[in-house]
């Protein structure tokens, strides 16, 4: 199931990765990572993956697995976010890693608070994250912006 899961995470990460703009390729992603959260079809896989993470804990090839499942978006996302450095969208003094990471880790409390069922705004939560990213915009870009 895990493998399954990986593959189409890897789907939605190509998907979101062709647009031209990074910028937009990053709202498409999270856009598309939001939605799977929605999805009452889900439940079931998300749930497999929480405990998927818990097991990687204390097994090593199932931790192998989770890491490769991270390892896919995380470069995804660095590569879109180094492209928006490049291009003047984003501040370049931040990591691109560590910026990929914070939204990986971001959608993962989503992950779990869905397990929990707790209610989740999704699109409140989008919002934050679009204001995150509006954030990381060099200050002459924010300036212009305002």
């Amino acid at each position: 199931m895990a493998v399954d899961r990986h593959r189409q995470e890897a789907l939605l990460n190509a998907a979101a990765a062709h647009p031209e703009d990074p910028i937009e390729a990053l709202r498409a992603l999270v856009r598309l990572y939001a939605l799977a959260l929605t999805d009452p079809a889900g439940e079931a896989m998300r749930r497999v993956g929480v405990n998927g993470w818990a097991e990687a804990l204390r097994n090593a090839r199932v931790r192998t697995s989770v890491v490769e499942g991270i390892d896919i978006p995380r470069s995804v996302i660095t590569t879109l976010v180094k492209r928006a450095q490049s291009d003047g969208l984003l501040s370049g003094s931040l990591s691109a890693d560590a910026i990929a990471r914070t939204l990986i880790a971001t959608f993962q409390g989503f992950v779990l608070q869905a397990v929990w069922q707790q209610t989740l705004d999704v699109e409140a939560c989008m919002a934050v994250i679009e204001g995150m990213l509006a954030g990381l915009a060099p200050t002459k870009t924010r300036q212009r912006q305002s």
